[in-house]
């Protein structure tokens, strides 16, 4: 069998891997990578896991139209909903929700597997089951299908997915989304 072996260095400037591997042992659901093996050592963090793709992003490069028909595109939409509904409904934002993201698995029950969950939080805090306050801060995930509330730098909720989301199925539904090159956040 082949596995997917993700790696961090332990100097890198941006440390997320340990956080991936937290959130990945705790959902524990079909359309979430199995963690087989983490560990670290002098140089390096790495986990090894079930290996999946092309990606939704490859998917839609791969065509001569440069986008996906509409009847895939609303499968996927229903598909990849109801994986956000899982992670949202444990209580975690996925905050990095975007084509590159979601994974096919060719026969198999669950086709889609949502991944990279370095940058992922909790809404709701684990212990009290409460909403966590809004405590603002940086920007985090992709400006391309960024919502506005996440631009403005505000905690981000699962109503931030699911704008993320929307963006990601028109995207697949384009060439292009009209923001596609803008490089500057701000604009």
């Amino acid at each position: 069998k082949r596995y997917a072996l993700k790696t961090e260095y332990l100097i890198a400037k941006k440390q997320a891997l340990l956080r991936e591997i937290n959130f990945l042992k705790e959902i524990k659901n079909p359309f979430i990578p199995k963690i087989y093996y983490s560990s670290e050592d002098d140089i390096s963090r790495y986990f090894v896991m079930d290996i999946f793709g092309p990606s939704l992003m490859s998917c839609k490069k791969s065509t001569d139209v440069g986008y996906l028909p509409p009847q895939y595109v609303i499968l996927i939409g229903i598909e990849t909903l109801y994986i956000l509904e899982t992670i949202h409904n444990l209580g975690i934002v996925h905050r990095d929700v975007k084509a590159s993201n979601f994974l096919l698995r060719p026969h198999n029950k669950y086709p889609l597997c949502l991944i990279d969950f370095g940058i992922s939080s909790y809404y709701i805090d684990p212990k009290t089951k409460q909403l966590i306050p809004n405590q603002g801060g940086k920007f985090v995930g992709t400006a391309k299908y960024a919502s506005v509330n996440v631009h403005r730098k505000n905690q981000q909720t699962p109503r931030d997915d699911l704008i993320s989301w929307f963006y990601m199925l028109a995207d697949l539904s384009l060439k292009k989304l009209p923001w596609s090159k803008v490089e500057d956040k701000e604009e």
